[in-house]
């Protein structure tokens, strides 16, 4: 039996069982990791560019807000966090213990209202935020030094949470951070001029946390959904020390995404030679696919995955995990595609920043492979 196959029957086998919050949407509990998972936000000033607060006569040097998870050592009496402290841990100008109760409301206000397209009701807002997380507050990190992965800026830095924890359980320094405009109460809209906003500050993140003791700063990868794939784009290009790039239905698989990509100058496909993982789902009339970005992209490395049962928004794991799984869905390919979007990533970010050969036989197995356990799920390619 070949190792893909292999590897199929052993994680079908764990998609049966039945699962909770923290269970299904962190890290597949019945699967072993190596570390658990430590958490802590930072909030920073970029002292370069200007930003207004609405309740401020002054402007200020920009905030940046960084969501980080790190391994930590493995325990049974781990006091992991609430849901409603990554929520709360959003604010641009005061760190969550330091909030008042009216401060929080408003926290919680705005994630109901942000995720208010998806039709959550109120008892399943709460659930959410009395929800138990795999990470635990201020843990000590593991004096080794780990990959560094950046997710691209998307709403609340928390939008990412329940796959970074599970990444970070698996040897990976993980920071979000979230979209901000150039002032507050702005938009940051679809087009060059928020893609360069978001770029200089997934850069100022990673120049903060190369210094880290536990971060190996030669070993970067990005991972991008929806627009913030644009910014990755260029920051892939820019930094040499990015080594992998991780696409999860990001905006360089649209259309408008290339009629923003070609008014850019900055586009240099020649400067694409690293490891590429494109995971894309169902076709949506109303937002065009262009899949000529992972046509000329330059690595010999490259993977194309579609997933057959999945939406944009399940590609987010705000919604894919948790939301889902609040609102009780019981689509059974939705959830094992979310399932395998974790761990093909996973695999792939194995492969290229460890150099893990078993991983890396996985990958080159999976995408000549016809077996008809995941045809369902999934297709894999290299190229078309």
């Amino acid at each position: 039996m070949r190792l893909f196959t292999r590897i199929v029957v052993y994680l079908s086998l764990a998609f049966c069982l039945c699962v909770n919050l923290s269970a299904r949407s962190l890290m597949l509990e019945d699967l072993k990791t190596p570390y658990s998972t430590g958490f802590q936000t930072l909030i920073l000033q970029d002292k370069s560019r200007t930003y207004k607060f609405k309740s401020l006569t002054q402007t200020s040097n920009r905030p940046i807000r960084l969501f980080i998870w790190y391994p930590t050592k493995q325990t049974n009496k781990a006091n992991f966090l609430k849901y409603e402290e990554y929520v709360y841990s959003s604010s641009l100008i005061k760190d969550a213990e330091k909030l008042a109760h009216d401060e929080k409301e408003v926290l919680k206000s705005n994630f109901v209202k942000a995720v208010a397209y998806f039709e959550i009701k109120n008892e399943q807002a709460e659930y959410i935020f009395n929800s138990q997380t795999k990470a635990i507050k201020d843990a000590p990190a593991i004096k080794n030094k780990f990959p560094l992965l950046v997710f691209g800026n998307v709403g609340d830095g928390y939008y990412f949470s329940t796959m970074a924890e599970f990444l970070a359980a698996n040897g990976f320094v993980v920071v979000s951070l979230p979209s901000i405009a150039i002032n507050e109460g702005e938009r940051c809209g679809f087009d060059l001029a928020c893609l360069k906003l978001q770029q200089a500050d997934m850069e100022f993140a990673i120049q903060t946390l190369q210094s880290y003791p536990s971060v190996d700063a030669n070993k970067i990868g990005l991972l991008a959904w929806s627009f913030s794939g644009l910014a990755v784009a260029h920051l892939q290009m820019k930094n040499p020390n990015v080594r992998a790039v991780v696409s999860m239905d990001a905006a360089t698989g649209y259309q408008y995404g290339k009629e923003i990509l070609d008014q850019s100058k900055e586009i240099d496909f020649n400067k694409t030679k690293v490891p590429f993982l494109h995971l894309h789902g169902l076709d949506n009339a109303r937002v065009p696919k262009n899949f000529d970005f992972f046509k000329s992209f330059q690595s010999a490395e490259k993977y194309f995955v579609t997933f057959k049962s999945l939406q944009h928004s399940d590609f987010l794991p705000l919604y894919g995990d948790v939301i889902r799984l609040a609102k009780n869905d019981e689509d059974k390919n939705a959830i094992e595609g979310t399932r395998w979007v974790n761990l093909l990533t996973l695999k792939f970010l194995n492969a290229y920043l460890k150099n893990n050969p078993k991983a890396l036989r996985f990958l080159k197995s999976a995408t000549n492979n016809k077996d008809e356990s995941t045809s369902n799920i999934f297709s894999f390619a290299s190229s078309f």
